[in-house]
Formats: C-alpha cells, sequence, structure tokens
C-alpha cells in the first residue's frame, strides 16, 4: 500500500503547512486591538478605517503591478466587494470604536468567539462541513477562551461588547469569502485586489476624515502602519492562503489561540496587565487546536462526490 501511505503523508504535510501559514496570519491578526489602542489616542476611528486601506491599497497595487496579476473575473466581484465591506471597514471600524470603550485584553475576550463565528460562515456561504466532533471542540474552545477573559471582569459584558460582536460577525463572513476565492485564486491575490477596488473610496474618506493638524505621537503612528501594513495586507497574504489549503473552518480554529497572543501583546506594546494563569489555559487551548486540525471537514468538492454517489477520494 505505498501509494496510499504516499497520499496520507501528502495530505498530513498539506495539513501542517497550511497549519503553519495559518499561524503566522493569526500571530499579525493578533496584534490588531493593541495596535488599534495605540492608533486611537491620537486618531478617529473612522479615520483609521479608511487610512490603513489607503496604506494597505497602495502596497497591494504595487504588488499586483509587479506581479501582473490578471483582474479577478466579474463573477467574482460580488463577494470581493463583500468581503471589503466586512474587513475593510465593518471590522477595523467596529474594533476601533470598542477600543474607546474597552481595553485590548477585554476586546480579546469577546474575539474569542471569532472561530465559532467562521465555522458558521464556512458552513454557510463556504459550502463546508464540519462533523459533530469538531463543532463540539468549537463550543468548547470558545467556551474555555471566553471564560479565562470574562472571569477578571465578574462575567459582565460592557457597551463595547456589542461593537466587538459585530466585529467577529464582519470578521467571519469576511474570512469565510476570501477562503472561497482562494480555493481558485492565490490568497495574497484575494486581498490585494479587494484593497485595490476599495481604494478610491478609502482615498476620498481618508481625505474628508483627516484631521486638521496630524498628530506627532509617534507610538499613534506606529499603531496604524501596523494596521495597514500587517493587520490588512500581509497578514492575509497567509491566513487566505492557509485557508485556501486546510479549509476555512478548520483553520479558523486557531483564532483559538489568538486572544492569548492579543493579551501578550497588549502586554508588550500598550502595558496592560497579564493573568499569571494565561499559560495554562492556553495549553489547554492549544490541544483543543490540535485535536481540531485533525479532524476531516467536507469541503464542496467531496460534498458533490457524495451527492453523486461517489465515494470521496483519498485527499
Amino acid at each position: 500500500m505505498p501509494s496510499t501511505a504516499s497520499a496520507a503523508d501528502g495530505a498530513g504535510d498539506r495539513t501542517l503547512f497550511a497549519a503553519a501559514l495559518g499561524f503566522i496570519g493569526m500571530a499579525m491578526f493578533a496584534g490588531t486591538l493593541p495596535a488599534t489602542r495605540l492608533a486611537v489616542v491620537a486618531f478617529e476611528p473612522a479615520f483609521i478605517t479608511a487610512g490603513r486601506a489607503v496604506l494597505a491599497g497602495v502596497l497591494a497595487a504595487a504588488v499586483l503591478l509587479a506581479t501582473r496579476n490578471p483582474m479577478p473575473p466579474r463573477s467574482d466581484w460580488p463577494s470581493i466587494a463583500i468581503l471589503s465591506l466586512c474587513l475593510l471597514i465593518g471590522f477595523p471600524l467596529f474594533t476601533g470604536l470598542a477600543m474607546l470603550y474597552v481595553p485590548a485584553n477585554h476586546g480579546a475576550v469577546v474575539l474569542a468567539i471569532l472561530p465559532l463565528a467562521t465555522a458558521c460562515a464556512a458552513a454557510l456561504v463556504g459550502g463546508e462541513r464540519p462533523g459533530p466532533v469538531f463543532w463540539l471542540l468549537s463550543i468548547v474552545g470558545g467556551a474555555l477562551v471566553l471564560a479565562f477573559s470574562l472571569s477578571e471582569s465578574g462575567w459582565i459584558l460592557v457597551a463595547g461588547d456589542a461593537l466587538l460582536l459585530a466585529a467577529a460577525a464582519s470578521a467571519a463572513l469576511g474570512y469565510a469569502l476570501s477562503g472561497r476565492l482562494s480555493r481558485r485564486m492565490p490568497g495574497w491575490a484575494v486581498v490585494s485586489w479587494a484593497l485595490v477596488f476599495s481604494l478610491p473610496f478609502s482615498i476620498a474618506a481618508t481625505v474628508l476624515l483627516a484631521p486638521p493638524v496630524l498628530p506627532n505621537d509617534l507610538a499613534a503612528w506606529a499603531g496604524f502602519a501596523y494596521l495597514g501594513v500587517f493587520s490588512i495586507f500581509l497578514g492575509f497574504f497567509f491566513w487566505n492562503a492557509a485557508m485556501g489549503i486546510g479549509g476555512i473552518a478548520k483553520i479558523g480554529q486557531l483564532q483559538l489561540l489568538q486572544p492569548f497572543l492579543t493579551m501578550m501583546f497588549a502586554t508588550l506594546v500598550a502595558e496592560e496587565a497579564l493573568e499569571a494563569r494565561l499559560f495554562g489555559d492556553a495549553t489547554v487551548v492549544v490541544l483543543i487546536v490540535a485535536a481540531a486540525q485533525r479532524l476531516k471537514v467536507r469541503g464542496p468538492a467531496t460534498l458533490a462526490r457524495l451527492t453523486a454517489g461517489a465515494p470521496p477520494s483519498t485527499p
């Protein structure tokens, strides 16, 4: 059975590679809330939302010109428009407003729901069908992260939580659409075209929302730059590629680790207090993520074969 063993080894390598790419992208996303926390000290959330999209859009245009990547077919434009609204406007605007009311550590708590929301979006728009064990692990992992984070606040949700939940919904839908497009075009091209398509609107909004006098706060500018370069540009290079290879729902489970990284970044960058039991809880979450990554999730191709009566092929 050498061919079967080789196929299994190949599938394992692809899973590991996808997880590695996803982890890099997730780590970049983990710095988003602390960077936003720095930026909102000197900038309005609406200006940050538009301005960082301009910065990322210019970088994306340069990459597309250098690689001569072809424009996506018209049939993909609606999906690109929706994911742009979700990831370039909805998520950054909601999180920016939320950071006016709650610290980054608290924001990481509420966004712990994101992996479960991404799995739901993957089922609704991505054509994936996770099994019951996958859903169970997702719910348990999300509950553990929420329990860890909310225990300090007396289990009380504050006003900014509504904004963070809206941000999670926007991100989940945007991730699912990005992952679906990344099955047939490079992940970096998906985010690059989304940024370029929205660039005229981003530039206009940035000009209208720009403060009369630009602040000289270096920390705020550093946070702004991080948001434009890593949070909505380079991070998606890795994240979209991972979803295209490993599946939207499975890669989305890596974000169970994101609150813990966010808390560490918030401690280093925003000087917020770090809970000592973080590492013990993080270890449990890592085990849950590892278990979820080993489960098979039916994608559109597998579902189509099963519907037609054909047995699923060996991955």
